[in-house]
C-alpha cells in the first residue's frame, strides 16, 4: 500500500511521513503513517435483554458478532463481551473516537429491539491521575 505525498512522490505507508505546509507565515509540519496509535477512550456498556432479547437468546452469541461488526463500521473497537449473571445480562468494554460515537452506536443497538445498555465512560489510571492534577487546591481544615 502506498499514498502519494504533496510532492507528487510516492512513500511507503508503513514508514512516518511529514508534510509541511506555510500557515499565516508558520510552517505546519503534518506527520502521517506513524506506528504510533492515538489512545481512544473506553467505554464500559452494561446490558440488559429486553422481552424480545430473551425469546431470541439461543442466538445471542451471533447477534455479538453483528454487534462487533455493526462497531467496527464505526470505528468502534469492541475489545472483550462477557455474559454475565446478576442485574445485567452481559458487559462489554470498547474504545470509540468519543462519546457522540459511542452514544449513536448504543442507540443503534437499541433500535434493534434486542438489548437496553447502559453505557460508562472509563478512566484509566493515567487518564485519573490527568483528572485529578486539575482539581483546584482547597483548605478545608481551616476554621474561621
Amino acid at each position: 500500500m502506498s499514498a502519494r505525498c504533496c510532492s507528487g512522490g510516492v512513500t511507503d505507508a508503513h514508514k512516518p511521513v511529514a508534510f509541511a505546509n506555510l500557515c499565516k507565515g508558520r510552517l505546519a509540519f503534518l506527520f502521517a503513517g506513524s506506528e504510533r496509535k492515538l489512545k481512544m477512550p473506553t467505554y464500559i456498556a452494561l446490558v440488559n435483554f429486553t422481552d424480545q432479547g430473551v425469546r431470541q437468546i439461543r442466538q445471542t452469541t451471533e447477534r455479538a458478532k453483528g454487534l462487533v461488526n455493526a462497531a467496527a463500521k464505526l470505528d468502534i473497537n469492541i475489545k472483550n463481551i462477557y455474559w454475565t449473571m446478576g442485574a445485567f445480562d452481559a458487559v462489554f468494554t470498547a474504545e470509540a473516537a468519543d462519546d457522540e460515537t459511542m452514544t449513536a452506536f448504543a442507540a443503534s443497538m437499541g433500535i434493534l429491539g434486542n438489548i437496553r445498555t447502559h453505557t460508562l465512560r472509563a478512566f484509566s489510571a493515567d487518564e485519573m491521575n490527568k483528572i485529578l492534577e486539575k482539581l483546584p487546591i482547597m483548605d478545608v481544615t481551616s476554621s474561621k
